[in-house]
């Protein structure tokens, strides 16, 4: 059964009894202890609200904002039903302490209070008392009332009682600490999943939303080490406490995901308090004056009236965040479209396992061709998925959700033993002029061991190595880069070509010229279509023209008509690709025609 919140009103200032404890930010005292006690024994959570240190009783009773005030004494003592929690005798005169329920106390709530308070003795209630003082190392003003209570304690009782608050006390801390991440002390998964049924109900679901915040701890841990991912996500959590209300909870839900459970409204708008935390995590390199900065990115899910299963609104708010990184934008809100796509994704991912056993992954072959003979001079290795339901899938469909599964490496080296087996059944030792060039994604490519992988593959076939070709990666992040040029280096070394992927888009660069020890340039198809303009045809002209002083070859890629191929003549570009020459061709096919222009004499 899950518990009910009830909301208490406390008195900041009537130590030891009830006192706002400034440096834990909570109400500590006696009354606090009994009634925690009280409801874990009946299903209740006891929530101080508002608490910040000051007196909102009276407030509070009059606008019944809570269901109870706590700590009444010889001061404001409010109308109603009450209970009284301690007596004292002073000056011949009977002063109790109770706590009164407001109207908005559930009748059950009522009871139960009370039954429960009927079974608690004098001793015990003094001996909670006892203990509480005891422990308190802070010097504190005790109410002068309040001394009579202790004067009439009996010693033996007390210490029966001490030990045993004293051990549930311990058992509540280990409970909390456990309840904790370790790293970031935020709340864990399973706080949400505790109290998320009690703070979203039938009532108020729609105007609650999820909001998951997806920091890159991998990356950093890649590029700085452990500690200083945990520190950054430490960082990521003291930011988004500064958003949480009373109505909200926040929790860490994976090694890199932080959830915001928000109570945002009927209007139903994030608001721009979500952009101004996500830039706020992102200022971690300046503010913390760490050279390498964190990726943030967040996903909302505004709850609908049919959500019940909270991990499933988790993972679409995840799903969504992972979403805004691919898109590179500071966060997405999740829409019906969107929910579609989500849910043919984890179809797919489901079939992930089954795809690599029985070797759905294959390799797929698109001709490259000498711009003058228009010959076949090599070829670039692609992935498809030959899947059993939904047919042929280009990369589109699945990659996204490889990286995001982590299993896209794996996919890598399979394409590289399959592009190895092809250069060792077709040419072997032999160098007739062809070459083969293979992708990698981002995730391999600045990966400690990515040399060390692909020798360990290529070592295990026959083939000349000057026949295969790598295609250097994009990477706007500075860590990144140098990790790609230490694995680039040692692949030239170990004796593989290198080409230069997509110049002219994203983050490539005349700078990656300089850094890489580069073969091949790959020109865009945005670049290739623009020498139909006078301007970029004289850009291009003298790009060909100096790459070719440095011993670098230009290979233009999406050539799909007789007049850019005629000016890529004029302009003595090496190599094209297009669909005017060939279409990505399975393994066997690809090879079919190598054979047939083999006995032609053409390779």
């Amino acid at each position: 059964m899950a518990e009910s919140t009830i909301y208490v009103s406390g008195n900041p200032d009537l130590y030891p009894l009830e006192y706002y404890d400034s440096a834990d930010k909570e109400f500590e005292g006696a009354i606090p202890e009994i009634l925690k006690d009280f409801g874990k024994k009946n299903g209740y959570k006891i929530k101080y609200y508002e608490a910040d240190g000051k007196d909102h009783r009276e407030q509070h009773f009059k606008n019944t904002q809570t269901d109870m005030i706590s700590g009444i004494g010889e001061g404001f003592r409010p109308d109603g039903p009450s209970i009284t929690m301690f007596e004292t005798e002073q000056g011949g005169k009977t002063i109790s302490y109770s706590v009164a329920f407001t109207d908005s106390a559930p009748e059950e709530f009522r009871e139960d209070l009370s039954q429960y308070m009927e079974g608690v003795s004098e001793s015990e209630k003094t001996g909670v008392l006892m203990a509480v003082t005891s422990e308190e190392r802070e010097t504190r003003p005790v109410d002068k009332s309040v001394i009579g209570i202790l004067a009439g304690l009996f010693a033996a009782a007390c210490i029966l009682f001490i030990l045993l608050f004293r051990s549930r006390r311990k058992a509540r801390q280990t409970e909390q600490k456990l309840r904790h991440d370790r790293v970031t002390g935020l709340e864990k998964r399973e706080h949400l999943e505790k109290y998320f049924s009690q703070f979203v109900n039938d009532f108020n679901r729609i105007m609650y939303s999820v909001n998951y915040f997806y920091i890159d701890t991998e990356r950093l841990a890649r590029l700085a080490g452990q500690k200083e991912a945990e520190e950054a996500m430490r960082y990521a959590g003291t930011v988004l406490q500064e958003y949480v209300g009373d109505q909200d909870i926040l929790a860490q839900v994976s090694p890199d995901g932080i959830v915001l459970l928000k109570l945002t409204g009927k209007d139903r708008e994030s608001g721009a308090w979500l952009h101004i935390a996500v830039e706020k995590i992102q200022a971690y390199s300046e503010q913390s004056e760490k050279p390498h900065s964190i990726r943030a990115w967040a996903g909302v899910y505004p709850l609908r009236q049919s959500d019940r299963s909270l991990e499933s609104i988790i993972e679409n708010a995840r799903m969504t965040a992972r979403m805004a990184s691919q898109d590179n934008v500071d966060l997405l809100v999740c829409s019906d479209d969107m929910l579609v796509r989500f849910q043919e994704e984890k179809l797919i991912e489901g079939d992930i396992e089954r795809a690599f056993a029985e070797g759905e992954f294959q390799m797929f072959v698109q001709f490259y061709v000498e711009t003058q003979s228009e010959k076949v001079c090599g070829a670039e290795a692609l992935t498809r998925w030959k899947h059993p339901g939904k047919g042929l899938l280009a990369p589109g469909a699945f990659m996204y959700i490889l990286e995001r599964t982590g299993y896209i490496s794996k996919l890598d080296y399979l394409m590289l033993e399959h592009a190895c087996a092809f250069l060792e059944r077709n040419f072997g030792k032999e160098d007739k002029g062809f070459f083969l060039s293979c992708n990698f994604s981002r995730t391999s490519f600045t990966a400690p061991d990515f040399a060390d992988q692909c020798k360990a593959i290529i070592d295990r076939y026959e083939f000349n190595k000057d026949l295969l070709t790598f295609e250097l990666i994009e990477s706007p992040d500075p860590g990144d880069a140098e990790q790609i040029k230490k694995n680039a280096e040692q692949m030239k070394e170990y004796g593989i070509r290198l080409a230069l992927d997509d110049f002219g888009e994203g983050f490539t660069s005349f700078k990656d010229l300089l850094n890489y020890p580069i073969d091949v340039v790959k020109l865009d198809k945005s670049l290739t279509d623009s020498i139909t303009g006078e301007k970029g045809k004289k850009i291009i002209q003298a790009l060909i023209g100096a790459w070719h002083e440095t011993s670098v070859k230009c290979l233009a890629e999406g050539v799909e008509d007789e007049k850019i191929l005629k000016i890529l003549k004029e302009m003595s570009c090496d190599v094209v690709q297009g669909y005017m020459f060939y279409y990505p061709l399975p393994e066997r096919e690809a090879e079919r025609i190598l054979s047939d222009m083999r006995k032609g004499h053409e390779i």
